[in-house]
């Protein structure tokens, strides 16, 4: 009992001080001259504060999989590629706001991947052609993103070794397909 008490005590006092100290946050005046925001607008019910908890960020594991479907021994086994992109990929991170740009660079991945696996009909390959593009996007930061994209932004296209600076030229798989160029 004491301990539960406790730790309830202690949680009503830590969303106290979270609560005060994003009101003094929200009523500061930031630009000169700026009225500080009004008493009411400070009592207005908006929910309990949170923070966001940026220590830790989520990824899949993998992005990409081909499944095969089980049928009957005359009919040969159709196949499903499944990729994540965006959010479901790699967990966006705010205050760097990497994840429009994760997300676009995932999909062209995928769509890359999917280009491998239609071309040579191996999942293998389409597979490791993602996650090595993969492991390129899971390195993307701000502090990296000079060593880990190519600096050309117009010449990004399809094939990942187009914006990432440690992926290895596609063989012959990316000619066929026109780039997709980022237009300023």
């Amino acid at each position: 009992g004491t301990a539960t008490g406790s730790s309830t005590s202690e949680k009503v006092q830590s969303d106290a001080a979270l609560a005060q100290i994003a009101r003094s946050v929200a009523a500061f005046p930031w630009k000169p001259g700026q009225e500080p925001l009004p008493q009411e607008v400070l009592d207005s019910p908006v929910g309990a504060p949170s923070l966001f908890d940026f220590s830790r960020t989520r990824r899949a594991a993998s992005g990409l999989h081909v499944v095969q479907t089980d049928t009957g021994q005359d009919e040969k086994p159709a196949q499903l590629l499944i990729g994540l992109c965006g959010d479901a990929l790699i967990e966006p991170f705010w205050p760097e706001g990497l994840g429009i740009i994760r997300g676009f660079f995932g999909a062209l991945d995928i769509a890359s991947a999917t280009k491998v696996w239609v071309q040579t009909g191996s999942r293998d390959e389409a597979t490791s052609h993602f996650e090595a593009a993969y492991r390129q996007l899971k390195t993307l930061s701000a502090s990296t993103r000079k060593t880990v994209l190519r600096p050309d932004e117009r010449a990004y296209g399809l094939d990942p070794a187009s914006r990432y600076r440690f992926a290895s030229q596609a063989q012959d798989r990316s000619s066929s397909m026109p780039a997709i160029r980022v237009r300023r």
